[in-house]
Protein backbone atom coordinates (compact mmCIF):
# COMPACT_ATOMS: atom_id res chain seq x y z
CA UNK A 1 0.00 0.00 0.00
CA UNK A 2 1.47 3.36 -1.04
CA UNK A 3 2.11 6.05 1.52
CA UNK A 4 -0.18 9.11 1.46
CA UNK A 5 1.22 12.20 -0.18
CA UNK A 6 2.75 14.77 2.10
CA UNK A 7 0.85 17.95 2.85
CA UNK A 8 1.95 20.91 0.70
CA UNK A 9 4.39 23.38 2.20
CA UNK A 10 2.65 26.59 3.24
CA UNK A 11 4.09 29.92 2.20
CA UNK A 12 4.06 32.77 4.69
CA UNK A 13 0.63 34.38 4.77
CA UNK A 14 -0.80 31.88 2.28
CA UNK A 15 -4.23 30.47 3.11
CA UNK A 16 -5.60 27.07 2.16
CA UNK A 17 -7.93 28.74 -0.33
CA UNK A 18 -4.97 30.50 -1.96
CA UNK A 19 -3.22 27.14 -2.43
CA UNK A 20 -6.37 25.65 -3.89
CA UNK A 21 -6.72 28.47 -6.40
CA UNK A 22 -3.10 28.07 -7.46
CA UNK A 23 -3.62 24.36 -8.10
CA UNK A 24 -6.85 25.02 -9.98
CA UNK A 25 -4.99 27.28 -12.42
CA UNK A 26 -2.85 24.30 -13.45
CA UNK A 27 -5.85 21.96 -13.63
CA UNK A 28 -7.70 24.38 -15.90
CA UNK A 29 -4.69 24.73 -18.19
CA UNK A 30 -4.36 20.96 -18.68
CA UNK A 31 -7.88 20.77 -20.14
CA UNK A 32 -7.72 23.68 -22.56
CA UNK A 33 -6.33 21.65 -25.50
CA UNK A 34 -9.33 19.28 -25.42
CA UNK A 35 -12.07 21.88 -25.58
CA UNK A 36 -12.07 22.61 -29.34
CA UNK A 37 -12.47 18.88 -30.08
CA UNK A 38 -15.30 18.55 -27.56
CA UNK A 39 -17.14 21.52 -29.05
CA UNK A 40 -16.97 19.98 -32.52
CA UNK A 41 -18.54 16.80 -31.13
CA UNK A 42 -21.20 18.92 -29.44
CA UNK A 43 -21.99 20.73 -32.70
CA UNK A 44 -22.25 17.66 -34.93
CA UNK A 45 -23.29 14.77 -32.63
CA UNK A 46 -24.70 15.82 -29.26
CA UNK A 47 -25.88 19.43 -29.42
CA UNK A 48 -27.68 19.59 -26.06
CA UNK A 49 -24.71 18.37 -24.03
CA UNK A 50 -21.73 20.39 -22.83
CA UNK A 51 -21.42 23.57 -20.77
CA UNK A 52 -18.25 25.38 -21.76
CA UNK A 53 -18.78 28.79 -20.21
CA UNK A 54 -20.64 30.34 -17.31
CA UNK A 55 -24.16 31.31 -18.23
CA UNK A 56 -24.61 28.30 -20.53
CA UNK A 57 -26.83 26.53 -17.98
CA UNK A 58 -30.58 26.40 -18.54
CA UNK A 59 -30.36 27.98 -22.00
CA UNK A 60 -33.09 26.71 -24.32
CA UNK A 61 -31.88 28.16 -27.61
CA UNK A 62 -31.60 25.93 -30.66
CA UNK A 63 -28.19 24.26 -30.69
CA UNK A 64 -28.47 21.87 -33.63
CA UNK A 65 -27.96 24.32 -36.50
CA UNK A 66 -25.12 22.23 -37.96
CA UNK A 67 -27.07 18.95 -37.93
CA UNK A 68 -29.22 18.05 -40.95
CA UNK A 69 -28.95 14.25 -40.83
CA UNK A 70 -29.30 13.05 -37.24
CA UNK A 71 -27.86 9.53 -37.76
CA UNK A 72 -24.76 10.28 -35.57
CA UNK A 73 -27.03 11.56 -32.79
CA UNK A 74 -29.14 8.41 -32.99
CA UNK A 75 -26.02 6.23 -32.94
CA UNK A 76 -24.90 8.03 -29.79
CA UNK A 77 -28.27 7.34 -28.14
CA UNK A 78 -28.12 3.70 -29.20
CA UNK A 79 -24.72 3.29 -27.55
CA UNK A 80 -26.00 4.85 -24.31
CA UNK A 81 -29.10 2.64 -24.29
CA UNK A 82 -27.08 -0.47 -25.07
CA UNK A 83 -24.56 0.22 -22.31
CA UNK A 84 -27.38 0.91 -19.88
CA UNK A 85 -29.29 -2.28 -20.60
CA UNK A 86 -26.14 -4.36 -21.02
CA UNK A 87 -24.19 -3.22 -17.95
CA UNK A 88 -26.55 -1.80 -15.33
CA UNK A 89 -30.09 -2.76 -16.22
CA UNK A 90 -32.52 -1.97 -13.40
CA UNK A 91 -34.71 -4.90 -14.47
CA UNK A 92 -32.21 -7.62 -13.55
CA UNK A 93 -29.30 -8.15 -11.11
CA UNK A 94 -26.00 -6.86 -12.50
CA UNK A 95 -23.59 -7.37 -9.61
CA UNK A 96 -22.88 -9.89 -6.91
CA UNK A 97 -20.80 -9.69 -3.73
CA UNK A 98 -18.13 -12.33 -3.21
CA UNK A 99 -15.24 -13.07 -0.88
CA UNK A 100 -11.63 -13.33 -2.03
CA UNK A 101 -11.50 -16.85 -0.58
CA UNK A 102 -13.73 -19.19 -2.65
CA UNK A 103 -14.00 -21.60 0.27
CA UNK A 104 -15.56 -18.88 2.40
CA UNK A 105 -18.39 -18.65 -0.11
CA UNK A 106 -19.40 -22.19 0.87
CA UNK A 107 -20.10 -21.17 4.47
CA UNK A 108 -23.85 -20.90 4.90
CA UNK A 109 -23.89 -17.80 7.13
CA UNK A 110 -21.55 -15.94 4.78
CA UNK A 111 -23.57 -16.83 1.70
CA UNK A 112 -26.83 -15.77 3.36
CA UNK A 113 -25.38 -12.45 4.57
CA UNK A 114 -23.94 -11.57 1.16
CA UNK A 115 -27.23 -12.43 -0.54
CA UNK A 116 -29.14 -10.21 1.91
CA UNK A 117 -26.73 -7.30 1.39
CA UNK A 118 -26.99 -7.63 -2.40
CA UNK A 119 -30.78 -7.53 -2.25
CA UNK A 120 -30.84 -4.45 -0.03
CA UNK A 121 -28.23 -2.64 -2.12
CA UNK A 122 -30.30 -3.25 -5.25
CA UNK A 123 -33.34 -1.87 -3.45
CA UNK A 124 -31.42 1.26 -2.42
CA UNK A 125 -30.16 1.80 -5.98
CA UNK A 126 -33.66 1.30 -7.40
CA UNK A 127 -35.14 3.90 -5.04
CA UNK A 128 -32.38 6.40 -5.75
CA UNK A 129 -32.00 8.38 -8.99
CA UNK A 130 -29.10 6.25 -10.26
CA UNK A 131 -30.96 4.71 -13.18
CA UNK A 132 -32.09 8.14 -14.37
CA UNK A 133 -28.49 9.42 -14.34
CA UNK A 134 -26.60 6.52 -15.90
CA UNK A 135 -27.90 7.00 -19.49
CA UNK A 136 -26.49 10.55 -19.50
CA UNK A 137 -23.21 9.24 -18.12
CA UNK A 138 -22.91 6.54 -20.79
CA UNK A 139 -23.82 8.91 -23.60
CA UNK A 140 -21.19 11.49 -22.66
CA UNK A 141 -18.69 8.68 -22.22
CA UNK A 142 -19.30 7.51 -25.78
CA UNK A 143 -19.35 11.04 -27.22
CA UNK A 144 -16.47 12.71 -25.38
CA UNK A 145 -14.50 9.81 -23.89
CA UNK A 146 -14.86 11.17 -20.35
CA UNK A 147 -17.83 11.50 -18.02
CA UNK A 148 -18.39 12.35 -14.38
CA UNK A 149 -21.01 11.64 -11.73
CA UNK A 150 -21.12 12.64 -8.06
CA UNK A 151 -22.69 10.59 -5.26
CA UNK A 152 -23.85 12.36 -2.11
CA UNK A 153 -25.44 10.92 1.01
CA UNK A 154 -29.19 11.40 1.20
CA UNK A 155 -31.32 11.14 4.33
CA UNK A 156 -34.36 9.83 2.47
CA UNK A 157 -32.80 7.53 -0.14
CA UNK A 158 -29.33 6.81 1.33
CA UNK A 159 -27.60 8.16 -1.81
CA UNK A 160 -28.27 10.70 -4.54
CA UNK A 161 -26.40 10.96 -7.82
CA UNK A 162 -25.59 13.99 -9.99
CA UNK A 163 -24.16 13.56 -13.52
CA UNK A 164 -22.09 16.51 -14.76
CA UNK A 165 -21.84 17.44 -18.41
CA UNK A 166 -18.58 17.93 -20.28
CA UNK A 167 -17.02 21.37 -19.96
CA UNK A 168 -18.42 22.03 -16.48
CA UNK A 169 -15.60 20.24 -14.65
CA UNK A 170 -11.84 19.71 -14.69
CA UNK A 171 -9.94 16.56 -13.64
CA UNK A 172 -6.49 15.64 -12.35
CA UNK A 173 -4.81 12.25 -11.85
CA UNK A 174 -2.42 10.78 -9.30
CA UNK A 175 0.83 8.89 -9.89
CA UNK A 176 -1.17 5.75 -10.79
CA UNK A 177 -2.98 7.68 -13.56
CA UNK A 178 -6.23 7.40 -11.60
CA UNK A 179 -8.58 10.38 -11.53
CA UNK A 180 -8.50 11.60 -7.92
CA UNK A 181 -9.33 15.32 -8.20
CA UNK A 182 -12.41 17.11 -9.50
CA UNK A 183 -12.83 20.85 -9.80
CA UNK A 184 -16.07 22.33 -11.07
CA UNK A 185 -17.85 25.63 -11.50
CA UNK A 186 -21.44 25.66 -10.32
CA UNK A 187 -23.98 28.34 -11.15
CA UNK A 188 -26.51 28.48 -8.33
CA UNK A 189 -29.35 30.85 -7.58
CA UNK A 190 -29.21 32.98 -4.45
CA UNK A 191 -31.92 30.84 -2.88
CA UNK A 192 -30.03 27.62 -3.65
CA UNK A 193 -26.82 28.95 -2.09
CA UNK A 194 -28.63 29.94 1.12
CA UNK A 195 -30.51 26.63 1.32
CA UNK A 196 -27.38 24.53 0.74
CA UNK A 197 -24.85 26.35 2.92
CA UNK A 198 -26.89 28.41 5.35
CA UNK A 199 -27.48 32.14 5.57
CA UNK A 200 -24.58 32.82 7.97
CA UNK A 201 -22.02 31.11 5.74
CA UNK A 202 -22.87 33.21 2.70
CA UNK A 203 -21.08 36.40 1.70
CA UNK A 204 -22.55 39.83 2.27
CA UNK A 205 -23.44 40.03 -1.42
CA UNK A 206 -25.56 36.86 -1.30
CA UNK A 207 -27.22 37.83 1.97
CA UNK A 208 -28.15 41.27 0.71
CA UNK A 209 -29.67 39.79 -2.46
CA UNK A 210 -31.54 37.22 -0.40
CA UNK A 211 -32.89 39.92 1.92
CA UNK A 212 -34.01 41.89 -1.15
CA UNK A 213 -35.78 38.72 -2.38
CA UNK A 214 -33.69 38.50 -5.54
CA UNK A 215 -33.83 34.75 -5.15
CA UNK A 216 -33.20 33.80 -8.79
CA UNK A 217 -30.06 35.86 -9.34
CA UNK A 218 -27.18 33.54 -10.20
CA UNK A 219 -24.01 33.12 -8.15
CA UNK A 220 -20.85 31.30 -9.24
CA UNK A 221 -19.63 28.74 -6.71
CA UNK A 222 -16.37 26.77 -7.01
CA UNK A 223 -16.13 23.20 -5.73
CA UNK A 224 -12.95 21.15 -5.29
CA UNK A 225 -12.82 17.45 -4.33
CA UNK A 226 -9.41 15.86 -3.77
CA UNK A 227 -7.53 13.48 -1.44
CA UNK A 228 -7.16 15.11 1.97
CA UNK A 229 -3.40 15.21 2.45
CA UNK A 230 -3.68 17.71 5.31
CA UNK A 231 -5.96 15.67 7.55
CA UNK A 232 -5.28 14.40 11.04
CA UNK A 233 -6.21 10.68 11.05
CA UNK A 234 -6.79 10.77 14.80
CA UNK A 235 -9.72 13.17 14.36
CA UNK A 236 -13.04 11.88 13.06
CA UNK A 237 -14.70 15.14 12.03
CA UNK A 238 -15.66 15.95 8.44
CA UNK A 239 -12.56 18.08 7.80
CA UNK A 240 -10.26 15.14 8.55
CA UNK A 241 -11.84 12.47 6.38
CA UNK A 242 -9.79 10.80 3.61
CA UNK A 243 -11.45 12.91 0.90
CA UNK A 244 -11.70 16.71 1.08
CA UNK A 245 -14.64 18.70 -0.30
CA UNK A 246 -14.57 22.51 -0.27
CA UNK A 247 -17.01 25.10 -1.65
CA UNK A 248 -16.43 28.85 -1.96
CA UNK A 249 -17.99 31.78 -3.76
CA UNK A 250 -16.09 33.12 -6.73
CA UNK A 251 -13.96 36.05 -5.59
CA UNK A 252 -14.52 35.48 -1.85
CA UNK A 253 -11.81 34.71 0.72
CA UNK A 254 -13.75 32.28 2.92
CA UNK A 255 -15.10 28.78 2.40
CA UNK A 256 -18.82 28.26 2.16
CA UNK A 257 -18.26 24.69 3.37
CA UNK A 258 -15.18 22.68 4.26
CA UNK A 259 -16.00 19.02 4.73
CA UNK A 260 -15.06 15.58 3.45
CA UNK A 261 -15.98 11.99 2.60
CA UNK A 262 -14.96 8.58 3.86
CA UNK A 263 -15.24 7.00 0.40
CA UNK A 264 -14.47 8.43 -3.02
CA UNK A 265 -17.59 10.48 -3.81
CA UNK A 266 -17.28 10.68 -7.59
CA UNK A 267 -16.87 8.38 -10.58
CA UNK A 268 -14.92 9.54 -13.63
CA UNK A 269 -14.89 6.71 -16.21
CA UNK A 270 -12.98 7.16 -19.46
CA UNK A 271 -13.59 5.22 -22.67
CA UNK A 272 -9.93 4.82 -23.60
CA UNK A 273 -6.78 6.47 -22.24
CA UNK A 274 -3.43 6.76 -23.97
CA UNK A 275 -0.23 7.26 -21.99
CA UNK A 276 -0.43 10.04 -19.42
CA UNK A 277 -3.62 11.59 -20.81
CA UNK A 278 -6.05 12.82 -18.18
CA UNK A 279 -9.10 12.80 -20.45
CA UNK A 280 -10.16 9.88 -22.61
CA UNK A 281 -10.68 9.33 -26.31
CA UNK A 282 -14.04 8.15 -27.60
CA UNK A 283 -16.15 6.74 -30.43
CA UNK A 284 -17.45 10.28 -30.90
CA UNK A 285 -13.95 11.46 -31.74
CA UNK A 286 -13.53 8.62 -34.23
CA UNK A 287 -16.92 9.34 -35.83
CA UNK A 288 -16.56 13.12 -35.97
CA UNK A 289 -15.11 13.23 -39.50
CA UNK A 290 -17.90 11.05 -40.89
CA UNK A 291 -20.49 13.06 -38.95
CA UNK A 292 -19.28 16.25 -40.63
CA UNK A 293 -19.13 14.60 -44.04
CA UNK A 294 -22.67 13.29 -43.63
CA UNK A 295 -23.99 16.83 -43.20
CA UNK A 296 -22.13 17.92 -46.36
CA UNK A 297 -23.53 15.00 -48.32
CA UNK A 298 -27.02 15.72 -47.06
CA UNK A 299 -26.77 19.32 -48.29
CA UNK A 300 -25.40 18.24 -51.65
CA UNK A 301 -28.13 15.64 -52.09
CA UNK A 302 -30.84 18.18 -51.27
CA UNK A 303 -29.27 20.66 -53.69
CA UNK A 304 -29.19 18.06 -56.46
CA UNK A 305 -32.89 17.34 -55.96
CA UNK A 306 -33.70 21.06 -55.95
CA UNK A 307 -31.79 21.64 -59.20
CA UNK A 308 -33.52 18.70 -60.82
CA UNK A 309 -37.05 19.57 -59.67
CA UNK A 310 -36.66 23.34 -59.87
CA UNK A 311 -33.67 23.92 -62.21
CA UNK A 312 -32.11 27.30 -63.02
CA UNK A 313 -33.74 28.80 -66.14
CA UNK A 314 -32.85 31.07 -69.01
CA UNK A 315 -35.35 33.18 -71.03
CA UNK A 316 -35.56 35.90 -73.62
CA UNK A 317 -35.55 39.60 -72.74
CA UNK A 318 -39.26 39.88 -73.46
CA UNK A 319 -39.99 37.73 -70.40
CA UNK A 320 -38.44 40.35 -68.16
CA UNK A 321 -41.44 42.61 -68.50
CA UNK A 322 -44.14 39.95 -68.77
CA UNK A 323 -42.80 37.80 -65.98
CA UNK A 324 -42.78 34.03 -65.60
CA UNK A 325 -45.33 31.95 -63.76
CA UNK A 326 -43.82 28.54 -63.02
CA UNK A 327 -46.79 27.16 -61.09
CA UNK A 328 -48.47 24.00 -62.42
CA UNK A 329 -51.18 24.62 -65.03
CA UNK A 330 -50.15 28.18 -65.81
CA UNK A 331 -49.08 29.71 -69.16
CA UNK A 332 -46.26 32.14 -69.82
CA UNK A 333 -46.44 33.97 -73.19
CA UNK A 334 -43.29 34.83 -75.13
CA UNK A 335 -42.84 36.74 -78.41
CA UNK A 336 -40.43 34.89 -80.74
CA UNK A 337 -40.48 37.79 -83.22
CA UNK A 338 -39.08 40.07 -80.56
CA UNK A 339 -36.11 37.79 -80.11
CA UNK A 340 -37.68 35.73 -77.39
CA UNK A 341 -37.11 31.99 -77.36
CA UNK A 342 -39.28 30.99 -74.44
CA UNK A 343 -38.06 29.51 -71.21
CA UNK A 344 -35.37 26.82 -71.00
CA UNK A 345 -33.12 25.22 -68.38
CA UNK A 346 -29.53 26.39 -68.34
CA UNK A 347 -28.32 22.78 -68.17
CA UNK A 348 -29.83 19.37 -67.76
CA UNK A 349 -29.40 17.69 -64.34
CA UNK A 350 -29.50 13.92 -64.01
CA UNK A 351 -28.63 13.17 -60.38
CA UNK A 352 -27.48 9.67 -59.52
CA UNK A 353 -29.95 9.18 -56.71
CA UNK A 354 -29.00 5.58 -56.03
CA UNK A 355 -25.31 6.39 -55.89
CA UNK A 356 -25.89 9.37 -53.61
CA UNK A 357 -28.11 7.34 -51.29
CA UNK A 358 -25.55 4.53 -51.14
CA UNK A 359 -22.78 7.02 -50.38
CA UNK A 360 -24.80 8.46 -47.49
CA UNK A 361 -25.64 4.99 -46.22
CA UNK A 362 -21.96 4.02 -46.26
CA UNK A 363 -21.16 7.05 -44.08
CA UNK A 364 -24.04 6.23 -41.72
CA UNK A 365 -22.86 2.63 -41.44
CA UNK A 366 -19.35 3.77 -40.52
CA UNK A 367 -20.75 6.00 -37.79
CA UNK A 368 -22.90 3.17 -36.44
CA UNK A 369 -19.97 0.78 -36.48
CA UNK A 370 -17.85 3.21 -34.48
CA UNK A 371 -20.66 3.58 -31.92
CA UNK A 372 -21.15 -0.22 -31.69
CA UNK A 373 -24.76 0.12 -32.86
CA UNK A 374 -24.28 -3.08 -34.84
CA UNK A 375 -23.61 -4.89 -31.56
CA UNK A 376 -26.51 -3.50 -29.56
CA UNK A 377 -29.00 -3.79 -32.42
CA UNK A 378 -27.62 -7.02 -33.87
CA UNK A 379 -30.48 -9.26 -32.82
CA UNK A 380 -33.04 -6.86 -34.28
CA UNK A 381 -31.16 -6.65 -37.57
CA UNK A 382 -30.74 -10.40 -38.04
CA UNK A 383 -33.30 -12.38 -40.05
CA UNK A 384 -35.92 -14.13 -37.96
CA UNK A 385 -35.20 -17.54 -39.48
CA UNK A 386 -32.16 -19.46 -40.58
CA UNK A 387 -29.95 -18.62 -37.57
CA UNK A 388 -29.43 -20.91 -34.63
CA UNK A 389 -28.87 -19.81 -31.05
CA UNK A 390 -25.27 -21.00 -31.30
CA UNK A 391 -24.64 -18.79 -34.33
CA UNK A 392 -26.13 -15.77 -32.57
CA UNK A 393 -23.96 -16.45 -29.53
CA UNK A 394 -20.84 -16.73 -31.67
CA UNK A 395 -21.55 -13.39 -33.34
CA UNK A 396 -22.09 -11.71 -29.99
CA UNK A 397 -18.75 -13.08 -28.79
CA UNK A 398 -17.00 -11.68 -31.87
CA UNK A 399 -18.42 -8.22 -31.20
CA UNK A 400 -17.54 -8.46 -27.50
CA UNK A 401 -13.85 -8.84 -28.36
CA UNK A 402 -13.80 -5.20 -29.50
CA UNK A 403 -15.79 -3.92 -26.52
CA UNK A 404 -13.98 -6.01 -23.90
CA UNK A 405 -11.22 -3.51 -22.96
CA UNK A 406 -13.80 -0.76 -22.50
CA UNK A 407 -15.86 -2.93 -20.15
CA UNK A 408 -12.80 -3.74 -18.06
CA UNK A 409 -12.01 -0.03 -17.70
CA UNK A 410 -15.62 0.71 -16.74
CA UNK A 411 -15.43 -1.94 -14.03
CA UNK A 412 -12.39 -0.22 -12.54
CA UNK A 413 -13.39 3.41 -12.98
CA UNK A 414 -17.19 3.34 -12.62
CA UNK A 415 -18.79 0.22 -11.23
CA UNK A 416 -16.25 -0.74 -8.55
CA UNK A 417 -16.15 2.73 -6.93
CA UNK A 418 -19.94 3.03 -7.28
CA UNK A 419 -20.53 -0.20 -5.35
CA UNK A 420 -17.88 0.80 -2.77
CA UNK A 421 -19.51 4.20 -2.28
CA UNK A 422 -23.06 2.89 -1.87
CA UNK A 423 -21.94 0.03 0.38
CA UNK A 424 -19.94 2.49 2.50
CA UNK A 425 -22.94 4.80 2.90
CA UNK A 426 -25.13 1.86 3.92
CA UNK A 427 -22.54 0.69 6.47
CA UNK A 428 -22.29 4.21 7.92
CA UNK A 429 -26.07 4.33 8.26
CA UNK A 430 -26.18 0.85 9.87
CA UNK A 431 -23.26 1.16 12.30
CA UNK A 432 -25.21 3.08 15.02
CA UNK A 433 -27.73 0.23 15.12
CA UNK A 434 -25.04 -2.43 15.28
CA UNK A 435 -23.35 -0.93 18.33
CA UNK A 436 -26.59 -0.04 20.12
CA UNK A 437 -26.50 3.75 19.75
CA UNK A 438 -29.85 3.61 17.92
CA UNK A 439 -32.78 1.25 18.22
CA UNK A 440 -34.52 -0.29 15.25
CA UNK A 441 -33.72 -2.30 12.16
CA UNK A 442 -30.48 -1.33 10.34
CA UNK A 443 -30.16 -1.07 6.58
CA UNK A 444 -27.70 -3.97 6.62
CA UNK A 445 -27.52 -6.89 9.04
CA UNK A 446 -24.28 -7.12 11.04
CA UNK A 447 -21.70 -9.23 9.20
CA UNK A 448 -20.99 -12.77 10.46
CA UNK A 449 -17.88 -13.44 12.50
CA UNK A 450 -16.31 -15.35 9.59
CA UNK A 451 -16.03 -12.10 7.60
CA UNK A 452 -14.29 -10.13 10.34
CA UNK A 453 -11.49 -8.09 8.73
CA UNK A 454 -12.03 -9.65 5.30
CA UNK A 455 -12.55 -7.40 2.24
CA UNK A 456 -15.31 -8.16 -0.22
CA UNK A 457 -15.05 -8.64 -3.95
CA UNK A 458 -17.59 -7.57 -6.58
CA UNK A 459 -18.46 -9.78 -9.51
CA UNK A 460 -20.56 -8.44 -12.38
CA UNK A 461 -23.32 -10.57 -13.85
CA UNK A 462 -24.86 -8.16 -16.35
CA UNK A 463 -25.71 -9.18 -19.91
CA UNK A 464 -22.43 -7.85 -21.31
CA UNK A 465 -20.42 -9.33 -18.44
CA UNK A 466 -21.97 -12.74 -19.05
CA UNK A 467 -21.34 -12.41 -22.77
CA UNK A 468 -17.66 -11.98 -21.94
CA UNK A 469 -17.77 -15.06 -19.74
CA UNK A 470 -19.63 -17.13 -22.30
CA UNK A 471 -16.33 -18.41 -23.70
CA UNK A 472 -15.47 -19.94 -20.33
CA UNK A 473 -18.99 -21.35 -19.94
CA UNK A 474 -18.69 -22.94 -23.36
CA UNK A 475 -15.36 -24.52 -22.44
CA UNK A 476 -16.94 -26.12 -19.34
CA UNK A 477 -19.73 -27.56 -21.48
CA UNK A 478 -17.27 -28.96 -24.01
CA UNK A 479 -15.11 -30.60 -21.32
CA UNK A 480 -18.12 -32.27 -19.67
CA UNK A 481 -19.50 -33.46 -23.02
CA UNK A 482 -16.12 -34.90 -23.99
CA UNK A 483 -15.76 -36.66 -20.62
CA UNK A 484 -19.28 -38.12 -20.86
CA UNK A 485 -18.59 -39.44 -24.35
CA UNK A 486 -15.23 -40.92 -23.42
CA UNK A 487 -16.64 -42.57 -20.28
CA UNK A 488 -18.55 -45.12 -22.34
CA UNK A 489 -15.24 -46.64 -23.49
CA UNK A 490 -13.01 -45.54 -20.60
CA UNK A 491 -15.05 -45.33 -17.36
CA UNK A 492 -11.96 -44.26 -15.40
CA UNK A 493 -11.97 -40.88 -17.17
CA UNK A 494 -14.74 -39.71 -14.84
CA UNK A 495 -12.22 -39.81 -11.99
CA UNK A 496 -10.52 -36.84 -13.70
CA UNK A 497 -13.58 -34.56 -13.53
CA UNK A 498 -14.57 -32.71 -10.36
CA UNK A 499 -18.24 -32.34 -11.16
CA UNK A 500 -19.01 -30.38 -7.98
CA UNK A 501 -16.43 -27.74 -8.85
CA UNK A 502 -17.66 -27.67 -12.46
CA UNK A 503 -21.22 -26.93 -11.33
CA UNK A 504 -20.04 -24.20 -8.93
CA UNK A 505 -17.95 -22.54 -11.66
CA UNK A 506 -20.70 -22.89 -14.25
CA UNK A 507 -23.28 -21.28 -11.96
CA UNK A 508 -20.85 -18.47 -11.09
CA UNK A 509 -20.11 -17.67 -14.73
CA UNK A 510 -23.80 -17.64 -15.60
CA UNK A 511 -24.64 -15.41 -12.64
CA UNK A 512 -27.11 -17.89 -11.15
CA UNK A 513 -28.52 -16.98 -7.71
CA UNK A 514 -26.27 -18.50 -5.05
CA UNK A 515 -29.32 -19.72 -3.14
CA UNK A 516 -29.97 -22.46 -5.73
CA UNK A 517 -26.48 -23.98 -5.33
CA UNK A 518 -26.04 -26.05 -2.18
CA UNK A 519 -22.90 -25.24 -0.19
CA UNK A 520 -20.10 -27.80 0.17
CA UNK A 521 -20.73 -28.42 3.88
CA UNK A 522 -24.41 -29.15 3.25
CA UNK A 523 -23.51 -31.40 0.33
CA UNK A 524 -21.20 -33.41 2.61
CA UNK A 525 -23.96 -33.75 5.21
CA UNK A 526 -26.51 -34.80 2.57
CA UNK A 527 -24.16 -37.40 1.11
CA UNK A 528 -23.29 -38.73 4.57
CA UNK A 529 -26.98 -39.21 5.35
CA UNK A 530 -27.56 -40.90 1.99
CA UNK A 531 -24.62 -43.24 2.57
CA UNK A 532 -25.92 -44.09 6.04
CA UNK A 533 -29.39 -44.81 4.66
CA UNK A 534 -27.94 -47.04 1.93
CA UNK A 535 -26.00 -49.01 4.52
CA UNK A 536 -29.13 -49.42 6.62
CA UNK A 537 -31.09 -50.59 3.57
CA UNK A 538 -28.39 -53.09 2.66
CA UNK A 539 -28.33 -54.45 6.19
CA UNK A 540 -32.14 -54.73 6.22
CA UNK A 541 -32.06 -56.58 2.89
CA UNK A 542 -29.42 -59.03 4.14
CA UNK A 543 -31.09 -59.62 7.52
CA UNK A 544 -33.26 -62.63 6.36
CA UNK A 545 -30.24 -64.36 4.82
CA UNK A 546 -28.22 -63.89 7.99
CA UNK A 547 -31.17 -65.19 10.04
CA UNK A 548 -31.35 -68.36 7.93
CA UNK A 549 -27.59 -68.77 8.21
CA UNK A 550 -27.78 -68.44 11.98
CA UNK A 551 -30.62 -71.00 12.17
CA UNK A 552 -28.75 -73.46 9.92
CA UNK A 553 -25.62 -73.07 12.01
CA UNK A 554 -27.61 -73.69 15.16
CA UNK A 555 -29.23 -76.81 13.71
CA UNK A 556 -25.88 -78.10 12.57
CA UNK A 557 -24.42 -77.61 16.00
CA UNK A 558 -27.33 -79.50 17.57
CA UNK A 559 -26.93 -82.39 15.11
CA UNK A 560 -23.20 -82.68 15.86
CA UNK A 561 -23.98 -82.82 19.58
CA UNK A 562 -26.43 -85.78 19.07
CA UNK A 563 -24.85 -89.26 18.43
CA UNK A 564 -25.79 -90.76 15.05
CA UNK A 565 -27.00 -87.52 13.63
CA UNK A 566 -24.28 -86.86 11.04
CA UNK A 567 -26.83 -87.15 8.27
CA UNK A 568 -28.87 -84.40 9.87
CA UNK A 569 -25.80 -82.14 10.15
CA UNK A 570 -24.90 -82.74 6.51
CA UNK A 571 -28.46 -81.97 5.46
CA UNK A 572 -28.41 -78.71 7.41
CA UNK A 573 -25.13 -77.70 5.84
CA UNK A 574 -26.41 -78.49 2.32
CA UNK A 575 -29.56 -76.46 3.00
CA UNK A 576 -27.51 -73.51 4.19
CA UNK A 577 -25.39 -73.65 1.03
CA UNK A 578 -28.49 -73.65 -1.14
CA UNK A 579 -29.66 -70.44 0.57
CA UNK A 580 -26.48 -68.68 -0.53
CA UNK A 581 -25.05 -68.33 2.96
CA UNK A 582 -21.44 -69.36 3.51
CA UNK A 583 -21.21 -72.73 5.17
CA UNK A 584 -19.75 -72.80 8.67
Amino acid sequence: MSKPAKAPVKAAGESKLDRYRLRIAGIRNSRSSWEAHWRDIQHYISPRSGRFWLGDTNIGIKKSQRIINNAPTQASKTLAAGMMSGLTSPSRPWFRLMTPDPNMMEVGSVKLWLFTVESRMRDVLARSNLYQCLPNLYRELGDYGTSLMLCEADDAFVCRFAPLTIGSYWLATNDKREVDTVYREVEMTVRQVVEKFGYEKCSGNVRSQFDAQHFENRITVDHLIQPNNERNPKLLDAKNKPWSSCYWERGQAQFLRESGYTNKPFFAPRWDVLGDDIYGSSPGMDALGDAKMLQVREKQFAMAIDKHVDPPLVGGPDLRSSGVNALPGTVTFANPQAGGFGLQTIYQTTPDYQGALQDKQDIINRVRDVYYANLFLMLDQQPQTGMTATEVNERVQEKMLALGPVLERLNNELLDPLIDRVFGLMVEASAPYWDGRLNGAPLLPPPPQELSGMPLRVEYISILAQAQKSLQVGSIQQVLQFAAGAASAFPQVLDKVDIDEAIDQYATDLGAPPSIIVSDDKVKAIRARKQQMQQQQQMAAMAPAYAQYAKAAKDASAAQATPGSLLGAAGAAINAGQQGVPQP
